[in-house]
């Protein structure tokens, strides 16, 4: 059987037509070197013979009708004129779309856009007809009074009667379509700009009186009388009297309508009006939950209302549902660090780095943030463990910079992880060697010999301190007003003589390092300790007893240490009661140091030995047999 294309005649006779015929079994079996037999040569002819240079008219339900092939030309005319118009060719655009409009008659816009054009291109009459001829074909519809009031208005300002002859058609368009916002929208503009604000209230305050349930007629409304009334707050509730009306009206019709429901919100927020934009926009978040920016604008409306909660959960709502949103992250952190919850802001502070992928100095100022302690405490340790940890991860993100180690060790000393601290710095230096070596001031080293020091390892912390001394005498600076680096100073020699003092070496240098010290910052509390100190390793029980006493008038905050020092400079001096006393409260500030303890239990045991004094001598003037001793032997020492 020969196929024949549906809709098509009889094939023309073989000798009078061009076939092609494809072999399917031929190919396959030439493949495998079999030789078809002559009868399945033909079956095969006829089934698969394909006629060339042969029209068959298509199914008639596929041709076009008149309309559809106008239709059609007018988009080829249309896609051509867009090439054109883009690549500057105005005049040939020009022809392409007034082509479309010649085969479409409903192409209202472009229309519009082409009587621009052609007004641009200095044909101005020419688009004022194409216009006029626009409105006469459409009389019906809005959109051709619009666009002609809108020509006659922009290309004939010059011209009174043009300018009248505009108001006029739109004036027209309001009566014949009172139900068309656009209409009221044009009339509005041309009443403002010809400064006739009482006939636009006229023509709105008409409008407002229609009955009409398409949402989206009152909200346009709506927006269009903000443009010509002010808004007058009622002063019992604080909302615009008028203004309301509308997106109260545009809202009872809006049937679930996100759009016409946001809008509504949006100018009741604008207008401050947050009890009325709330729960609005929390019905369109109910069905739509997906729409973040509704849920920032609600977000918005709780910080109106001073309602904290509320704001942190819309906006933990927001991240949560988009992680990456660094704006919402660093808003929330914000409002975490302005109600002191450090520990809040910091994880949203963190994404902010880790979306927006910033610099060294950002992620140094979190650690910054993160180990600030509150007023009159010290550092949270969990808080610190977590900067050393964050830092750990900086540095693996910046793996050339020696901040990041150097930051850490300055944490772990300060909550008295030295050996760790010793570590880090270490790192640090390592690093500035190459990329950073001005870190290797006075302030470096001191925390280095510092760290060093109370890690065990006298020696080398002798060295880094001696180091640090070394740059001080080269990089005092020529003014000091508020003598902070003259108490530096001061702090370093103290570090040092104290060190020696409290394991027993150099105890003369020391003295000197303490005593210079003192001149530098006479009113230290701990350099009063140190001195009183030194003079108690001297033997000069007196002396010592004077600066210790001195050194807890000058610390703010009750020391242990101090106390252990006056306590055993009272001791030997004789004053076994009053050193039971200061010991009782080095033991009370730091109950788990087993030497204080000790020496407690020590001191308590000697009272107890010690005979009664007198009964004729006062408690305030008796003084034991053993001070009078002391005394001798302190003096004689001198």
């Amino acid at each position: 059987m020969r196929a024949l294309q549906q809709g098509g005649t009889e094939p023309l006779d073989r000798k009078d037509r061009c076939c092609f015929v494809v072999y399917g079994f031929l190919m396959a079996a030439s493949v495998v070197g079999a030789t078809p037999s002559a009868a399945a040569s033909r079956d095969l002819e006829e089934f698969a013979q394909v006629y060339v240079n042969q029209y068959h008219e298509p199914d008639p339900a596929l041709l076009l009708s008149k309309k559809g092939k106008d239709r059609s030309r007018a988009l080829a005319y249309y896609a051509i004129g867009r090439k054109l118009e883009n690549q500057g060719r105005t005049d040939d655009a020009i022809e392409s779309y007034l082509k479309v409009l010649q085969l479409d008659d409903n192409a209202q816009a472009l229309s519009r856009k082409t009587a621009h054009l052609l007004a641009r291109n200095g044909q101005q009459e020419k688009a004022f007809q194409l216009l006029e001829a626009n409105l006469a074909k459409h009389p019906d519809e809005a959109f051709p009074y619009i666009s002609l009031s809108e020509f006659l208005a922009t290309y004939y300002s010059a011209d009174p009667a043009k300018q009248d002859r505009a108001v006029e058609i739109i004036e027209s368009a309001v009566k014949k379509f009172p139900d068309e916002p656009a209409v009221y929208e044009r009339v509005v503009q041309l009443y403002l700009v010809a400064n006739r604000k009482d006939d636009a209230r006229a023509v709105i305050d008409a409008a407002r009186k229609r009955h009409q349930s398409d949402p989206h007629y009152w909200l346009r409304l709506g927006i269009l009388a903000a443009r010509v009334w002010p808004i007058q707050l009622n002063a019992k509730n604080n909302e615009p009297v008028v203004l309301n009306e509308f997106f109260q009206k545009a809202l009872s019709h809006a049937g679930g309508d996100e759009t016409v429901m946001e809008q509504s919100a949006d100018f009741f927020r604008s207008t401050k009006q947050f009890e009325l934009a709330k729960p609005v926009y929390q019905d369109i978040i109910k069905d739509h939950p997906d729409l973040l920016d509704v849920r920032k604008k609600l977000a918005l409306t709780y910080a109106g209302l001073q309602d904290e909660s509320h704001l942190i959960e819309t906006l933990e709502g927001i991240v949560e549902i988009d992680p990456e949103n660094a704006e919402t992250h660093r808003e929330i952190a914000q409002i975490y660090l302005k109600r002191g919850d450090t520990s809040l802001a910091i994880p949203h502070l963190k994404a902010v780095l880790r979306i927006n992928r910033e610099g060294a100095q950002a992620y140094l100022a979190l650690a910054a943030l993160m180990v600030r302690p509150k007023e009159g405490k010290k550092i949270d340790p969990k808080m610190a463990d977590e900067a050393v940890h964050f830092l750990d991860h900086a540095a693996y993100l910046f793996p050339d910079s020696p901040d990041f180690p150097n930051f850490a060790a300055r944490i772990l000393r300060a909550t008295e992880k030295w050996s760790e601290a010793v570590k880090k710095t270490e790192i640090a230096l390592k690093l500035a060697e190459k990329n950073k070596p001005e870190i290797f001031n006075e302030d470096f080293y001191f925390g280095f010999a510092a760290s060093v020091e109370r890690s065990g390892d006298i020696p080398r912390a002798e060295k880094l301190f001696r180091k640090t001394i070394e740059l001080i005498n080269k990089n005092q600076p020529e003014t000091d007003p508020n003598h902070t680096y003259q108490k530096f100073v001061a702090q370093t020699y103290n570090y040092l003589g104290y060190m020696w003092l409290e394991n027993d070496m150099n105890i003369d240098e020391a003295g000197e390092m303490i005593k210079t010290a003192v001149d530098l910052d006479p009113d230290s509390g701990a350099i009063a300790d140190s001195i009183g100190w030194f003079h108690f390793k001297k033997g000069r029980y007196a002396e010592a007893k004077k600066e210790l006493l001195r050194a807890e008038k000058l610390t703010e905050n009750p020391d242990g240490v101090i106390y252990d020092h006056i306590g055993r400079t009272l001791f030997k001096n004789g004053e076994t009661a009053r050193a039971v006393d200061y010991m009782e409260k080095a033991v009370q500030l730091e109950p788990k140091k087993k030497e204080f303890m000790d020496r407690l239990k020590q001191f308590q045991k000697r009272l107890k030995e010690e005979p009664k004094a007198p009964a004729t001598e006062s408690a305030a003037t008796a003084k034991p047999k053993q001070a009078i001793a002391s005394e001798k032997s302190a003096q004689s020492a001198q």
